[in-house]
């Protein structure tokens, strides 16, 4: 069944649908982690969500080569301030703050050895559900190109996935035992970094050719996408536990139509391994 968060407009072509794989398993995550998890279970579900942010970083690197067709502004004055790849700038921009946000992760929890033998739960499940979504949410996305509308529309579907996933960190923060709560919070201005990102290409997109008329279409997207607006809305009640704190309601519209749909070949490869850092033993304190 389709995700009714998920308006029927929405293109169905590679980008596109990478993001929402993410934000349909960020979504499972963020239901999952509402309740509390074990120190066990804690550790193992914060080493797939490190994979995770890191995989959709690498999602987005990809998408930042998006390719659309140049079409030059009419009026040649304006053709020398015209950037056509000044969205994917800010692609990628969103990108390397997810980057960071694995290689956190991956680095804060380097000296923690996973227990063996836990028995399997829902809250376990769905960090590797959504590690394992997000490896393919990558894989996914190979040369992106098509039109301008549907980068814009792929961009929008990757900002409601940074939503989901801003939801599934905050639900399991809450929960955690220190230095967790630290450590997930670093992740969360990542995610909001990548959010604002994210916007920018949205706003660079809409401002278009015309220099008289680029600050206020740019500032006109701004005010259509506030950032991460889930974060601003009310607990809910006990009854509505089972719906949660979801960036589900506001998934954000690009500013230009559908796109040109596009199918290209998946690529085979895995994102790459984080080298890490070496660090003194015990610098973020004992997670067990």
């Amino acid at each position: 069944m389709a995700d009714p968060a998920v308006p029927e407009w929405v293109p169905d072509f590679p980008p596109v649908r990478s993001a929402r794989i993410i934000f349909a398993r960020a979504q499972d995550a963020a239901r999952a982690w509402e309740q509390p998890v074990t120190p066990g279970e804690l550790l193992t579900i914060s080493k797939d969500l490190g994979s995770a942010l890191a995989n959709t970083g690498a999602a987005l690197s990809r998408l930042s080569v998006y390719h659309a067709p140049y079409q030059a502004p009419a009026d040649r004055r304006f053709r020398l301030y015209d950037h056509p790849d000044e969205p994917n700038i800010f692609i990628e921009c969103a990108a390397r703050a997810l980057d960071c946000a694995g290689s956190d992760m991956a680095l804060a929890l380097s000296d923690h050895i996973t227990p063996s033998g836990q028995p399997d739960s829902p809250a376990l499940s769905a960090g590797t559900r959504l590690a394992e979504a997000t490896r393919t949410a990558y894989v996914i996305i190979e040369r992106p190109s098509g039109s301008a509308a549907g980068r814009d529309v792929a961009v929008s579907a990757f900002m409601a996935a940074a939503g989901a996933l801003d939801a599934a960190v905050e639900n399991l923060a809450a929960h955690a035992s220190a230095p967790m709560p630290a450590i997930l919070a670093r992740q969360r201005v990542r995610l909001e970094q990548a959010h604002i990102a994210l916007r920018e290409s949205l706003a660079a997109s809409a401002a278009g050719k015309n220099l008289s008329g680029g600050p206020a279409a740019a500032r006109s997207m701004r005010e259509r996408h506030p950032i991460l607006s889930h974060r601003s809305r009310p607990a809910p009640d006990a009854a509505d536990r089972a719906t949660t704190t979801l960036a589900t309601t506001a998934f954000p519209q690009p500013a230009l139509g559908p796109a040109d749909a596009a199918t290209p070949q998946a690529a085979q490869a895995s994102p790459a391994r984080f080298r890490l850092r070496a660090r003194r033993p015990g610098t973020y304190g004992a997670l067990l």
